[in-house]
């Protein structure tokens, strides 16, 4: 945000703005530095106290105080992290997951909610491990029988049953709006969402480790069932915390079956078959209509900004966890399809009907097996139009830092206030809780704590767009660099084959061929038109952006001079 500030506007205030924020950052360094001082100081008494609490007894509280602590400590000094071990409080908290009858969080009792209250405490310690970016903290971790110990809780694989008066809603559908969960049913959540999470940090910080790898294989084998619940997404009912563990589980079966194309069966084959549905039911053409999460986004389009109230806050909160979603989506659309075998058809109707659609009982609709290039043009189209309003956002925030005096009009900071995650410009001011009042004339502007978390929160989604749009233009380019060029010279047949290896994949028709052409390059000059803009820290990203668009744009010239 300094650099933003030093670099806004001609006049002088932005530099000015600028040295005023590093001021006040030199203040709070100041005062952070000489609280950690003081912890630190202290470290090795305060750990054996907290270590000493975290174990096993009658005084649940301070059990969950202490692991908190520990987690903590480590979070303001990682070098804290080794002291934890060797205090064998890890260990000891992994165990007690892997052994503990977790089954009683379930149960509606003052027991159940001290088991609940230790084992999120113990998970949140274990995550802050995990995260770690000492060298060897994850692998401390993995040393410990961290995945061993999470793979064998049995709390995953347990389904929390409706309350009667939540089943019989659920049964009989339900308005596009949010619905409390059973305490049950959000109690089983409390543990699972960190335990996936603990599972996916380990994961991301070993990704070259064989042995990470094949532990990680086994926990979602071992779960395969909990795991393709989960990825079914079966409510009707829209519930943040089914969202959550979609996000979860999908990143973390792509990782394990987002690998290149080979024969696959059993647990295999169907969590890559959840894994492309998922792609149809986030990404197609349509799925703004048919996905109960993306029609609740949309049903939010008409929401009065001016003032934002709770549903527009849970519209902002849903449209950025189904792009973290589609993120892990691209990422293994992109191994399975482009580091992999790029087989893909051209659109839907080139598909085999008997072996690549398969009808969704749950649903009652036809639903293809694998992704086409078609719906991989469509998920670009999503993600372009979603990076346009972003970047309209980043040229909102710019345009206030260059002007500390400068007022947004109202349709400009509904689209800054929609980002703010929760929590993300807090302070006990009143006004700052209702995140600055528009003005009479229709113009206003965020304060600083909340142009900065604003700030914030674009940048960030600037960046899952990129990397999705990258991925996915990966994708169309394997495909059609592979693809197209054995199609020239086999005008005369209906279908377009190729040949892979012992095999044969069908591209599609002709006519195939020149929808998906159409499309791509309608849906690429859109692209093109959105990312002209610069940012030092994003040159690599669109380089390679920019250099996929042209290479795809070469492959449908050539195809098209040729044929």
């Amino acid at each position: 945000l300094r650099a933003l500030l030093s670099g806004a506007g001609g006049n002088g205030d932005g530099a000015a703005a600028a040295e005023a924020m590093a001021a006040a950052e030199q203040v709070q360094a100041t005062l952070e530095k000489g609280t950690m001082a003081t912890v630190v100081g202290a470290a090795a008494p305060l750990l054996q106290l907290l270590a000493r609490d975290s174990q096993p007894g009658d005084k649940v509280s301070a059990r969950a105080l202490a692991y908190t602590l520990l987690g903590v400590l480590v979070a303001g000094d990682e070098s804290l992290e080794v002291e934890v071990h060797r205090a064998g409080v890890p260990r000891a908290s992994m165990h007690e997951l892997a052994s503990a009858p977790l089954q009683a969080i379930l149960t509606p009792s003052p027991a159940s909610l001290s088991v609940l209250q230790v084992a999120q405490a113990q998970l949140s310690m274990l995550l802050r491990l995990a995260c770690s970016s000492r060298p060897g903290g994850a692998q401390r971790l993995v040393a410990a029988g961290v995945l061993s110990a999470l793979n064998n809780c049995r709390l995953i694989d347990l389904e929390p049953e409706d309350a009667p008066a939540w089943a019989a809603v659920r049964r009989a559908g339900a308005a596009p709006t949010f619905t409390a969960v059973p305490s049950q049913r959000l109690r089983h959540h409390q543990v699972l969402a960190p335990l996936l999470r603990v599972v996916l940090a380990v994961c991301a910080a070993l990704p070259r480790s064989q042995e990470v790898a094949a532990q990680v294989k086994e926990f979602v084998d071992t779960h395969h069932r909990a795991l393709l619940r989960i990825l079914a997404d079966r409510s009707h009912l829209l519930q943040k915390e089914d969202l959550v563990e979609l996000e979860l589980a999908a990143s973390l079966v792509g990782r394990v079956y987002g690998g290149p194309i080979v024969h696959v069966d059993g647990c295999a084959a169907d969590m890559r078959r959840a894994m492309d549905v998922l792609l149809w039911r986030f990404c197609d053409q349509s799925a703004s209509q048919t996905n109960k999460y993306l029609a609740f986004v949309a049903s939010g389009a008409g929401i009065d900004q001016a003032s934002p109230n709770d549903k527009s806050r849970e519209v902002a909160q849903i449209l950025r966890a189904t792009w973290t979603l589609r993120a892990s989506l691209a990422r293994y659309l992109h191994l399975g399809y482009a580091v992999g075998a790029p087989t893909l058809r051209a659109v839907e109707s080139a598909l085999h009907l008997d072996t690549e659609m398969e009808m969704d009982g749950e649903e009652g609709v036809s639903l293809p097996r694998r992704p086409t290039l078609m719906l991989v043009t469509h998920f670009l189209a999503h993600a372009t139009l979603a990076l346009r309003h972003a970047l309209a956002a980043r040229m909102s925030v710019l345009n206030l830092l260059s002007n500390p005096a400068g007022q947004l009009a109202m349709s400009e900071l509904a689209e800054l206030r929609s980002r703010i995650p929760a929590g993300g410009a807090s302070t006990p001011s009143k006004k700052a809780a209702n995140l600055s009042p528009i003005s009479n004339q229709g113009t206003g502007r965020l304060d600083t704590q909340q142009l900065a978390a604003a700030g914030t929160a674009v940048v960030s989604e600037i960046r899952v767009l990129l990397y999705c749009i990258e991925c996915i233009l990966d994708v169309m380019h394997a495909n059609i660099s592979q693809q197209l060029a054995p199609c020239v010279g086999n005008s005369n047949s209906d279908k377009t084959t190729v040949q892979f290896g012992a095999g044969q994949s069908e591209l599609g028709s002709e006519d195939d061929i020149e929808k998906l052409g159409r499309h791509q390059m309608a849906v690429l000059d859109d692209l093109k038109c959105v990312v002209h803009f610069k940012d030092a820290d994003m040159a690599r990203d669109l380089e390679n952006i920019e250099e996929l668009v042209r290479r795809i744009e070469s492959c449908w010239c050539m195809y098209k001079r040729r044929s």
